[in-house]
């Protein structure tokens, strides 16, 4: 069973060709190239070293998994910040109407009906309804994720740092080599970065 199903998944969705590439260099090492999931707890015992078919394996795995991460989190970090930024546009006009409506029904007091008054501040609260509105729906996904929150938009900024410095380890994996934990530690981190990737693009 692959030991991150959920990148496999991704790569063979986003990177068919890639993925296909790797199976084909590495025709030994199915395994660690399928997304099949493993059920239950794994054996407890002492966690088998890679050889070096199964190390550069994971490595060139690794590898590709993060140049498709860093452009998805990329794609996904400008298009949020878009939004965030109408979300925000939204709010301020909102907060803005219901400044204006408190002190104009006190300017028109001085000149205008109790009732007409009851009636453009009323105009003005429902206005502000709208925007409030407007502003909720365009933070949510159709799944009703707030995928454009200032949260959300944190982990992707979060996860995109990571992937940085993963591809500087992996650059100096040739001077500092990484330890076959190190490797299955980076594996399963892209694991996770994958499951919400396919998550987010699924909301």
């Amino acid at each position: 069973m692959s030991e991150a199903p959920n990148l496999v998944d991704l790569l063979s969705r986003e990177q068919p060709i890639a993925l296909e590439s790797l199976r084909a260099r590495y025709p030994s090492e199915a395994q660690i190239f399928s997304s099949e999931r493993l059920l239950g707890d794994a054996e407890p015992g002492r966690v088998p070293q890679f050889n070096a078919t199964q190390r550069s394996a994971m490595l060139d795995l690794i590898s590709t998994a993060v140049s498709r991460c860093a452009a998805d989190f990329d794609a996904l970090a400008d298009s949020i910040r878009e939004t965030m930024k109408k979300v925000a546009r939204i709010r301020y006009v909102g907060s803005l109407i219901a400044s204006i409506s408190g002190g104009l029904a006190g300017i028109l007091a001085i000149a205008l009906s109790n009732a007409l008054i009851q009636a453009i501040t009323a105009f003005l609260a429902m206005l502000g309804g709208i925007a409030a509105a407007t502003a909720e729906q365009f933070e949510r996904a159709p799944s009703g994720i707030r995928i454009a929150s200032a949260e959300e938009y944190s982990k992707i900024i979060e996860m995109r740092a990571n992937l940085e410095i993963m591809l500087t380890k992996l650059q100096r994996d040739k001077i500092l080599p990484l330890d076959d934990q190190d490797v299955r530690n980076m594996l399963a981190e892209l694991d996770k970065y994958a499951a919400c990737l396919i998550r987010l693009k699924m909301a």
